[in-house]
């Protein structure tokens, strides 16, 4: 990364500083918007309120609120980090398990200072930075066969034209650069960029014009920059581009506020403005580019507003875009430029020695923060989501950010249904799959109390059998961590820091489910509870087959060969004394293998057995065949026992002798005589059952 500091002289500075890159001097500058309500909000999280123990979780299974889609999974890739070339096999299957699909490139900040075609420089001198050549080549290396989505780019283009010599000065309000050609040169380089993605058999759908233009960090950003402005010379972009392929969404850099920007970064109102300037070229942006980096340069006591008002936030961009749109263009338009989350994550790390050096990215809240984050906004019809994806070490060892995508990608629906909580310490969302099962994703906030859950589904007939993943803090607390969220590994079902390669195959735990029923959430606890839908699924398992039965002391074992349906459950055991009629169930608990021991028999008793198969929505297979088998008496006695000794006391003689070893064994006779062998007499009434007798 630090290669880069000499080629972009005072921002330079800033990556160098900041250790991560230039993005992260982004960072810096957006916190500022928020930065009174960091310090007001970290000051009252330490003394929280008392939630109560007990919560109710309503789910609407039939109030459908929209299928989530897959770009809500993506990611950001950056240029200035080498193991996102394709090269590196560790970041390659990592990304591959993920479930991303969707990757914007180039980072941030570099967008605007870098030419897709030339992101190299020239001849490749600067052959340390990511290609576009090697991101097609990762887009290719992690894809999967007969996969349903294939991993695309969503490209930034250069929006100021920044890289052409004579427009380096960077101040397009001077005389010496030729700004107006300077646009028209960015323009034609995005226009060629389409056109090289439409030749390909998987092109690029979202394309974004610049990154952060209105700050005074990016290249191009000039003392009294407007909406205006932009949204003038984003209509140029759009056209150009649309022209070439008139199916790819070109998305316009906004805020999620309309306030006039308290820190003087632009003028006027960024939204509103750019909206009106755009129009009068007859151009309606695609999507609205949204940024956030709640939590930037706070503690670990800010955690709590962080899951909590911070979350919220996105049901209050919402409602603030929608109002903008429709006082600007006209509520007609609301619903039809949709919102794109392409950079955020719970702040920056910036060690400085103090209470801030918190490296909070790194540890379980930000997987907490992130799952709720875009959760909410699948909940608010939001389309792209592009979380940072972080190197925190150099080896891409996983912290546990990296386990969310891939368990909402695989175990969580993409139908998401109306789900409701009476208490916002714990937050539910739930979602159907295709084959009508419904899974729900709850998580308990708070980081000191277990708190038990009532769940109540309406709108379907939950099964009475349920799946579940428990994720839940591990590790150590971080430096200058106060929580267990703070930790810096996590656990799924009691397994620490599972191999994240196979996330998509973790075995889960059973519950009791059905259309109503309670769970108990431990602190800071994410949990995914599946639930299979009864009559979505009506087809049943085959019939088990090769049903074997032999008895034995006191038992029958039964054995079966295992059936090969991708979906199946469990089996249940039936028995008679009657052949062909009368069969009992006889397995209170799922029976998972294909095979059962019957300890409940009585000797001398011929038994007659069949075994059915079920699977996850509970439809269960017909009979197999019949297998009887006679429950046989024990006939074999015990080892005479040993070691027998006799010692006499006032009144009375204790025996001792010892134990025997048979697992059968049900206790000790004791005789005596009055002559040396015999005759004995049995002088205990009932057996002792340990190895002494007092007589």
């Amino acid at each position: 990364m630090h290669r880069g500091k000499q080629e972009w002289g005072d921002i330079a500075l800033i990556k160098d500083k900041l250790g991560w890159g230039l993005f992260l001097g982004v960072m810096v500058m957006k916190s500022k918007r928020r930065f009174v309500a960091v310090i007001v909000f970290a000051s009252l999280s330490l003394v929280g309120p008392v939630y109560a123990a007990n919560v109710t979780v309503n789910v609407d299974a039939s109030s459908y609120i929209r299928t989530i889609p897959m770009t809500l999974y993506g990611g950001n890739l950056a240029s200035w980090d080498g193991a996102m070339s394709g090269g590196n096999t560790t970041f390659n299957n990592l990304a591959k398990a993920s479930g991303s699909k969707y990757f914007r490139i180039p980072g941030g900040s570099w967008s605007n200072g870098l030419l897709w075609s030339d992101i190299e420089g020239p001849n490749g001198s600067q052959g340390w930075k990511v290609s576009y050549n090697e991101y097609l080549n990762l887009m290719s290396l992690i894809s999967q066969p007969g996969e349903e989505v294939y991993p695309t780019l969503q490209p930034i283009v250069n929006f100021p034209g920044w890289w052409y010599d004579h427009c380096q000065d960077n101040n397009p309000t001077d005389d010496v650069c030729d700004w107006a050609q300077a646009h028209t040169s960015a323009v034609n380089a995005a226009v060629g960029w389409v056109q090289d993605q439409s030749s390909r058999a998987v092109c690029a759908k979202y394309w974004e014009i610049g990154n952060e233009i209105g700050g005074p960090w990016e290249i191009g950003w000039f003392q009294g920059i407007s909406g205006t402005y932009y949204g003038d010379y984003f209509a140029d972009f759009y056209l150009g581009m649309k022209a070439v392929n008139p199916n790819i969404k070109i998305g316009a850099v906004a805020e999620p506020v309309n306030d006039l920007q308290p820190w003087g970064w632009y003028e006027g109102h960024w939204d509103h403005d750019l909206l009106l300037a755009a129009q009068a070229k007859g151009v309606v942006p695609d999507f609205f580019i949204i940024h956030q980096y709640p939590g930037s340069y706070s503690d670990a006591s800010y955690n709590p507003t962080l899951l909590s008002d911070r979350v919220n936030d996105i049901a209050q961009y919402t409602t603030n875009m929608n109002t903008i749109i429709q006082n600007t263009l006209g509520s007609q338009y609301v619903g039809q430029i949709e919102y794109c989350m392409t950079e955020w994550n719970t702040g920056g790390y910036d060690p400085d020695g103090t209470a801030n050096d918190y490296d909070r990215p790194s540890c379980y809240i930000n997987a907490m923060f992130r799952s709720q984050y875009i959760l909410e906004m699948a909940k608010h019809n939001w389309t792209v989501s592009n979380p940072w994806i972080y190197d925190y070490n150099g080896s891409y060892s996983p912290y546990p950010v990296w386990y969310i995508k891939p368990l909402l990608t695989y175990y969580f629906g993409r139908d998401m249904v109306q789900a409701s909580s009476s208490n916002s310490l714990v937050r539910a969302y739930a979602a159907k799959d295709a084959s009508g099962n419904l899974t729900i994703f709850i998580v308990n906030n708070s980081p000191t109390l277990a708190i038990t859950t009532q769940i109540n589904i309406a709108g379907m007939t939950a099964g009475q059998g349920g799946q579940k993943w428990t994720v839940e803090p591990a590790g150590n607390i971080i430096t200058n961590g106060l929580t267990i969220q703070d930790k810096g590994d996590i656990s799924i079902n009691g397994t620490v820091h599972p191999n994240p390669l196979t996330i998509n195959s973790l075995a889960p735990q059973t519950f009791t489910s059905g259309g109503s029923f309670t769970i108990t959430l431990p602190k800071s606890c994410m949990a995914l509870l599946r639930m299979p839908s009864i009559g979505v699924d009506t087809t049943p398992p085959a019939a088990p087959t090769g049903l074997t039965a032999a008895g034995d002391v006191g038992h029958i074992s039964l054995d079966w060969s295992d059936n090969s349906e991708g979906d199946l459950a469990s089996y249940n055991i039936y028995r008679s004394s009657t052949s062909g009629s009368g069969y009992i169930k006889q397995n209170n608990s799922p029976v998972t293998g294909s095979n059962y021991t019957d300890n409940l028999v009585l000797i001398g008793q011929t038994y007659y057995y069949i075994v059915t198969a079920a699977d996850v929505s509970w439809n269960e297979s017909g009979y197999s065949n019949q297998a009887s088998a006679f429950a046989i008496a024990d006939t074999i006695a015990p080892a005479a026992p040993t070691g027998l000794t006799a010692t006499a006391t006032t009144g009375a003689v204790l025996l001792n002798w010892n134990d025997n070893t048979e697992s059968d064994l049900a206790g000790y006779n004791v005789y005596r005589g009055t002559a040396s062998g015999g005759p004995y007499s049995k002088i205990n009434g009932s057996m002792a059952a340990n190895s002494s007798y007092t007589d």
